[in-house]
């Protein structure tokens, strides 16, 4: 793994990571193409490190990034701790950003541009796609955040969005949004065990986000702040659009957890039906981090991921 930075347009530091695709002898350019890998809230490159790996296996160069606020990208508030965003059109615009001085921002002779996202990162990428077209060839967005779903309503949504939306736009406009929202905290080691968790049902894997978080305090993150929510809730009124989804041309999966209580399975469901080019498929057994699961279900995900591409000539 390479580190480097990009300086975005309002001097927000971002580091990005490079996995680099083993070359034939005498070969200048990557097998396949460059796969985008963005990952969720509160996640950082290092994190998917084993799936970048599984990436440069199929012959694809790897292109990821720490997002604004989280990482060791530029966090954003005074309190570092603080999970916080003013709109994700700036996280869209990061993403174009660092695609256009990466890749030259188009399809080259290079190879395509595919997405490999993980749920906030979903969100971003079908943003991305939808206002950025030409840029990617295809899209797997893995739990995708359609629409965010607090514990315990991910199948029913739509009864807690609509308040916790309008709270989170007052407490914003009373001046509260780099404050956590209601229930949000610093993280704090040692909190959750594997058995309570929510992400995945891999002991090891479960460790992965833990352990960097306890090596590195640098990495840590918290909470959400109003200003987050609000965010979040203002993004998926666009992205639920009819319209705004017909604007995504091109092939677009949608990788389900059966066991999902983070986001909306019903929101990515509608998703899916409204998208021109999108099909979907559920991991029954899987909790939300589909890529971070036991070795069944991430082999699972390979195959269809595989066909996936092959059914679309990459």
């Amino acid at each position: 793994m390479d580190i480097g930075w990009h300086v975005a347009r309002d001097g927000v530091h971002l580091r990005l990571a490079r996995w680099r695709a083993p070359r034939a002898a005498g070969a200048e350019r990557p097998q396949r193409g460059t796969a985008l890998l963005l990952n969720g809230r509160a996640e950082f490159v290092e994190k998917y490190a084993e799936t970048a790996a599984d990436l440069v296996a199929r012959g694809f160069d790897v292109l990821s990034m720490d997002w604004r606020g989280q990482g060791l990208s530029d966090r954003l508030t005074d309190h570092p701790e603080r999970g916080h965003l003013d709109s994700v059109d700036d996280l869209i615009a990061d993403l174009d950003e660092v695609v256009e001085a990466e890749t030259g921002g188009r399809q080259t002779a290079a190879g395509p541009v595919i997405v490999l996202a993980h749920s906030m990162g979903g969100h971003v990428a079908l943003r991305w796609l939808a206002e950025h077209p030409g840029k990617a060839a295809l899209a797997v967005l893995v739990a995708p955040m359609v629409l965010v779903a607090l514990p315990g309503a991910a199948r029913a949504p739509a009864a807690t969005a609509a308040p916790i939306s309008a709270l989170a736009r007052r407490a914003v406009r009373q001046g509260w949004d780099r404050r956590y929202a209601l229930g949000q905290r610093d993280y704090r080691p040692g909190r959750w065990g594997f058995r309570n968790n929510l992400l995945t049902g891999d002991p090891q894997r479960f460790d992965v986000h833990r352990r960097h978080f306890d090596e590195s305090p640098a990495l840590r993150l918290g909470g959400v702040t109003w200003g987050w929510l609000d965010a979040a809730y203002r993004s998926s009124r666009i992205l639920t659009q009819p319209a705004y989804l017909r604007r995504i041309r091109v092939p677009v999966l949608i990788c389900q957890a059966g066991r999902e209580v983070l986001v909306s399975n019903p929101a990515q469901r509608q998703l899916a039906a409204l998208l021109p080019h999108g099909r979907l498929t559920v991991y029954r057994d899987s909790f939300h981090e589909i890529l971070m699961e036991r070795d069944e279900i991430r082999s699972a995900f390979w195959a269809d991921f595989d066909t996936f591409l092959a059914d679309h000539g990459i």
